[in-house]
Order: structure tokens, then sequence, then C-alpha cells
């Protein structure tokens, strides 16, 4: 089957063979037999090859180069959403997008600390760095007694997430750094507690802090009222609820006092140290009820704040 197939390629190089046979015992020894033109071509095309190596070796160089570069890219566009990490979540933090910024950090976490590639360790730390920033600037949020309640369940969310992560820690020096905080002489470690429940402590203290204030205020406005002074000249024309009290007092207190024909029979001399005698208790009940006020008004602020963020610490209690 094999001759068969290949029948016309067996006849020709038979042929080429009786023709090379003939040319030989033509030429006689003076000829060139098939070795030494074989060896010819061979030489020939070593010296070709050698020229075309020597001629294109700067190409061959270029290209050996652009594949390295391509192959540098094409590992630092893998690896781009790591590198940009640091700087997304800065630019973040400084917008106050404190979820967005989480989010950029969770990128950084698929770097195993066994790595030994320098350049993604430096974006890993340079990110944990930021993390630790992200932490400190919630914990404050956590602690700021005027900022709004969906701002406060933003902050403990938010913080909720980034516990999640395990931040490293760094090199916190101050108190502020530490998560320590003081309100109303009251001291809190932040981190020692849930974010849920150290907000509601913190916004507890800001509450207490405050009463307490005006518990201050109203006894040493008592002491002033005492000594002889007026209630307007202890809280002042701008005091919550001082000018409709005055007026409210004044109506009470000439309801009270003798009329002006009833006056005018009796002793006007009589009727002074009355007047002056019945002035301070007014005046005492006066300032209780600006007390009053201030109180209401204290609650009214707070207490729908405080159920807030009592309702998030429970419900983090339950998930526990």
């Amino acid at each position: 089957n094999l001759v068969r197939d290949n029948f016309a390629l067996f006849v020709r190089c038979a042929d080429g063979l009786g023709y090379f046979a003939e040319e030989n015992n033509t030429k006689g020894t003076t000829g060139v037999n098939v070795k030494d033109r074989l060896d010819t071509l061979d030489a020939f095309s070593e010296s070709c090859s050698y020229q075309a190596r020597k001629s294109f070796k700067p190409l061959l160089d270029n290209t050996n180069e652009v594949r390295k570069v391509q192959s540098a890219l094409a590992v630092l566009q893998r690896v781009q959403p790591i590198l940009q990490a640091p700087q997304l979540m800065r630019q973040h933090l400084e917008n106050g997008r404190f979820s967005a910024a989480v989010k950029a950090y969770r990128r950084v976490l698929v770097v195993d600390d066994s790595c030994k590639i320098e350049l993604l360790n430096v974006s890993k730390a340079k990110a944990a760095e930021c993390a630790r920033e992200a932490r400190r600037d919630l914990e404050a949020t956590l602690a700021n007694r005027t900022v709004s309640a969906n701002a406060l369940l933003d902050a403990i969310r938010d913080l909720d997430e980034l516990l999640e992560l395990a931040v490293p820690k760094g090199d916190d020096k101050d108190d502020t750094k530490k998560g320590l905080f003081e309100v109303g002489g009251t001291k809190i470690a932040v981190r020692e507690l849930p974010p849920s429940t150290a907000c509601l402590k913190l916004q507890s203290a800001h509450i207490w802090a405050l009463v307490k204030v005006a518990v201050e205020e109203t006894e040493q406005s008592m002491m002033r009222i005492f000594e002889g002074e007026s209630l307007t000249k202890v809280h002042g024309d701008g005091a919550p609820g001082t000018a409709s009290v005055a007026a409210e007092s004044k109506k009470g207190e000439e309801a009270s006092l003798p009329s002006a024909a009833d006056a005018a029979s009796k002793n006007t001399a009589a009727t002074a140290p009355l007047a002056s005698r019945n002035r301070w208790k007014y005046d005492v009940l006066d300032a209780r009820v600006i007390a009053t006020i201030q109180a209401v008004d204290i609650a009214k602020e707070w207490l729908p704040r405080l159920l807030v963020v009592a309702n998030t610490a429970y419900d983090a209690e339950r998930r526990r």
C-alpha cells in the first residue's frame, strides 16, 4: 500500500539517484560529490542564520522587553484595586463616607500576612492606618452630642462592620486614639463595649451632664434670690421662659396684693414692707418654673434620641 500510494515519489527519487550516479561516473574523481554539496549548503545555512540573529538582535531584545512590560502591566492591572485602596479610603474619610471606606478596606484583606511582595504589604499597611483613623472618627461621632440620631445609627453600623474586619492595633498614645472619652466627669472606654452600648452610655452621660448643670444653676439662682436679688437680674431677660413666667408672676402678685383703692385708704408705709416680703416668694416659684421648663426641653430633645439608640443596643444584644 505504501509503494502504491507513493509510487510517483519513488520513481522521482530513483530518477534523481540515477542522475547523481551518472554525473559522478561522467566527471570521475574530479566531480563534486553529493556530500560536499550538502556540507556547503549547511555552512551557507549556518552563515545565514548567524547574520540574521546578528541583524535582528536589537529587534528581538526589544520584543522581549515589550513582553516583560506587558506581563508587568497585566499583574498591576490585577492588583490595581488593592493598590488604590488607601487613596480611596482617604478620599471617603475626608468626605465622611465611612461605609464606602469600609468597603474599600475589604479589598486589602486578600493580602495574606505571609505575602512577600513589598508593594502589596505597603498598601495593606496604609489601608490599615486609614481604617484606624476611620475607627477613631466613628468613635468620636458616637460621643458627639450635636449629631442627629440617624447619624449615630449610621456610625454604629459602620463601626460594627469595621470591627468585624479585625483592624490591626496601632501606636495610639492619647486617650482619644485609645477610645477613652470623658463626658460630664464620667470616663467611658468605647472599645471595651459594643458600639451600640458605648453610644448609649455616651449619650446618657451627655443628658446627665445637662440635667446636672440645670440643677446647679437652679440652686445658685435660689441662693441669689434668698440673698435679695430679683429674678430678672438672676436669669436675665434672655433666659428660657423668663418673660412669660415673670408676666404670670406679676399678675398673681397683683391679685394677691390689696387693690389701689384699698391701699389708698390704708397706711402706705405698711404696704411697702408687705410687697417686699412677698416678692422673693414669687421669684423662688418663678425660678422653679423656669427650671422645670428647662428640664422639659432637655427631655423633649434627648429622650427620643436615647430611645432610638437604646432600641439599637437591645437588638444588637439579642443578635449576640
